[in-house]
């Protein structure tokens, strides 16, 4: 792979903020800024794309899908959708609480008779409609 020793010096931060990046935001980024300024290494950027589809491959096949808020990729959330790799959905314990505190949060709001987008009220074309039975559903 080659070095760009210039923003390794001048932005120490860029590459590990890259690095942190989900994978098809890298490689959109990538085939972005190929386009834009022609590719100077075609080699990489294909290297780099099939390092993705492999990455994604792996995620697709794993057993089970952690939610814990944070990590959800577009892989995992094919497994499930699908059905074809029969992944088991767990909510992670460090979500837990999250999402304790916010099922709280509408309760009380619905108690208090404010409307919540989707609890109190319709979806898309019918959220003008209301109803008292949010906490029902």
């Amino acid at each position: 792979m080659r070095r760009r020793p210039f923003l390794d010096q001048r932005w120490p931060s860029f590459k590990r903020r890259w690095q942190q990046q989900p994978w098809w935001v890298r490689l959109l980024l990538s085939l972005l800024l190929a386009v834009l300024l022609g590719s100077p290494d075609l080699e990489e950027l294909t290297a780099f794309h099939l390092r993705c589809v492999l990455q994604m491959v792996a995620e697709y096949r794993q057993p089970l899908v952690k939610i814990e808020g944070a990590s959800l990729s577009i892989a995992q959330v094919a497994a499930v959708a699908t059905g074809a790799s029969e992944a088991r959905v767990e909510l992670d314990e460090s979500a837990r609480s999250r999402v304790k505190a916010s099922s709280d949060w509408v309760m009380n709001n619905m108690t208090n008779g404010a409307d919540s987008y989707g609890v109190t009220t319709g979806f898309g074309a019918t959220s003008h409609r209301r109803t008292k039975e949010g906490g029902a559903l």
